[in-house]
């Protein structure tokens, strides 16, 4: 059973306990697959798509596009698979750039 399905909002707590406010559940993440251009090669990846929208913020910011960003982590990942070697990218990009 999906996790979606398994994740409900209790329907037997009394109404006067206390709520979190924040107790929102974030929807399922949607994966997207692209193929990407990685110098000579052409590669499929399939990432959801917070991290497909992370690449395209770098890429802006780096003044280059998502396939450059592509193969520039491709030709520095070593034996990680390139999927991974994104997500790590968006991970840390963004953890640096707010200072942590």
């Amino acid at each position: 059973m999906p996790i979606q399905q398994r994740i409900k909002p209790a329907t037997d707590v009394p109404p006067d306990s206390p709520q979190p406010e924040s107790a929102v559940i974030i929807p399922w993440p949607m994966v997207i697959s692209r193929t990407v251009r990685c110098g000579s090669r052409r590669l499929r990846v399939t990432l959801e798509t917070a991290v497909w929208e992370g690449l395209a913020d770098i890429a802006r910011r780096e003044r280059m596009t998502v396939e450059e960003l592509c193969a520039e982590v491709d030709g520095r990942r070593g034996s990680a698979s390139l999927a991974g070697a994104l997500r790590v990218l968006v991970l840390h990009y963004f953890k640096a750039a707010d200072g942590k």
